[in-house]
């Protein structure tokens, strides 16, 4: 059951965001290829086979969209719909699975010689669980918005709107690139910033990871600023 809360979770969140040009591709490939070196560090640093299928399904999701931006950037030449988008959805919620649960902390307990030692070593494997909702924090975040917001106005939580994550961003100024660009930046963010947390959790990462995101901040909102400044002069 949790798998398919988790497959269908994903499948939805990631066509929500396809609304701009190349939006949708580069998120997945962003959030592919974090899970992509986190995977691979389980296998190959701590021996996690069962981490192999995850790796080698990420990497393919990650060249499905590297390949696919090359027409789908804007101005875009080719669109993925409704079909592209759930199957983007579907594989990288596929490559998370594929290796949950499959791990024995009591087998790795024995290995490693003490149970101290396993807790230590398998912390990245744990945090697989959490994995899945962080590399899809952005789609997932919207998601969530779009389903209140559409409830709360008395509509169908499928019902179509203009009031998405990257649709805001050009309201407020943005043009298309750079409002796909913004959504890049948050969605690497998300997925490098818990990935880098997995390798080094000292007080300096969180520390560094919450000094970009409040360095980020200020160029976003500059747009926002120079629109309400022009309408107060248009007043």
């Amino acid at each position: 059951m949790v798998t398919v809360i988790l497959e269908l979770i994903s499948i939805n969140a990631v066509n929500i965001i396809d609304g701009l040009d190349g939006l949708a591709a580069g998120v997945v490939a962003i959030a592919g290829t974090a899970l992509f070196l986190y995977c691979y560090r389980l296998w190959y640093g701590y021996g996690v086979e069962a981490a192999a299928p995850a790796t080698v399904l990420s990497a393919i999701t990650v060249g499905l969209c590297a390949g696919f931006l090359v027409h789908n950037s804007h101005p875009a030449r080719i669109f993925m719909g409704d079909a592209g988008s759930m199957l983007l959805g579907l594989l990288l919620a596929g490559a998370c699975v594929s290796f949950l649960g499959q791990v024995d902390p009591d087998a790795l307990a024995n290995q490693l010689g003490g149970e101290r030692s396993a807790v230590y070593a398998t912390t990245p494997v744990y945090l697989a669980f959490l994995l899945p909702a962080v590399i899809i924090a952005l789609p997932l975040a919207d998601l969530v918005v779009a389903v209140v917001r559409r409830v709360l106005r008395g509509q169908s939580p499928f019902a179509a709107d203009r009031e998405h994550f990257h649709h805001r961003l050009l309201r407020i100024g943005y043009t298309h690139p750079r409002a796909v660009l913004v959504m890049y930046f948050w969605s690497a963010l998300t997925s490098f910033g818990v990935l880098a947390h997995s390798v080094r959790r000292e007080s300096g990462t969180t520390l560094l990871i919450a000094g970009i995101t409040t360095a980020a901040l200020i160029p976003l909102l500059v747009p926002y600023v120079t629109a309400r400044r022009l309408r107060w002069r248009q007043r």
